[in-house]
């Protein structure tokens, strides 16, 4: 994480649980000891990402569109990945446009899944 990335508009609540369902779903789809990485960045102008890269099987091009829909499932694509209920994205992905974001899948330089989650930046309150 740069040391010098702006604070962004956010409910800690929401985006405590909106980040922790995708580290979760993340996790649950990598094999073990397999790198799951969290970085933070600014996007663009106004605008910090927080991305989550797994190194996980991945999912088809044509599930992509479809990940942040309730009870939404890809098939296992490896042995020993748990399974959920197809919410934790879905809640991810309600939570973030409740808070002003964004959030959106593509595949991941490590392999897997790649999860961007986009923040407004909080307006700078210096006075002057």
């Amino acid at each position: 994480m740069p040391d010098d990335l702006p604070p962004v508009l956010a409910d800690a609540v929401l985006l405590d649980v909106a980040l922790g369902n995708v580290v979760d779903n993340a996790a649950a789809h990598t094999p073990a000891r397999a790198m799951v990485r969290v970085s933070a960045r600014m996007a663009e102008p106004g605008w910090a990402e927080i991305a989550v890269d797994d190194a996980g099987a991945g999912v088809p091009d044509d599930a992509l569109p479809h990940l942040f829909e309730r009870f939404y499932r890809v098939r296992a694509g490896q042995e020993g990945s748990r399974h959920g209920m197809g919410l934790g994205l879905a809640i991810a992905k309600g939570f973030t446009e409740a808070m002003g974001g964004t959030v959106v899948a593509e595949p991941s330089e490590l392999g897997g899944l790649g999860i961007r989650i986009r923040l407004p930046v909080a307006p700078d309150e210096d006075p002057e």
